[in-house]
């Protein structure tokens, strides 16, 4: 009696080989887009927290010197910079800074 199985031969080494190296390639691939979801994941986190903290920030300066305030503070940095190159006269920036606030408070 002849053994004729008409079973599945074992893969070529070469075969093997291939697809053993494309599962190789597909899990570090896989691997690859967990981490950059990941990064992804870390980066949308902290640009929401400082969002949330600008935010804060922001409201902070309204309820304290009323609606416009930052607009105000920068405008008047501005103003005193471009005023005279190369200096700045931070007491002067101060007291201009706190009288807006003292007009601003009373608007508010």
């Amino acid at each position: 009696m002849h053994n004729t199985s008409s079973g599945s031969q074992p893969a070529p080494k070469k075969l093997r080989e291939s697809v053993l190296k494309d599962e190789k390639i597909g899990a570090n691939k896989a691997l690859k887009s967990r981490e950059r979801k990941s990064k992804e994941q870390v980066i949308e986190k902290k640009t929401q927290k400082e969002l949330s903290d600008m935010k804060e920030i922001r409201d902070f300066w309204e309820e304290t010197f009323g609606k416009g305030a930052i607009a105000s503070f920068f405008i008047s940095l501005n103003a005193f910079l471009a005023g005279e190159e190369g200096t700045f006269d931070a007491a002067a920036f101060d007291e201009e800074i706190s009288a807006r606030a003292k007009e601003l408070s009373k608007q508010g």
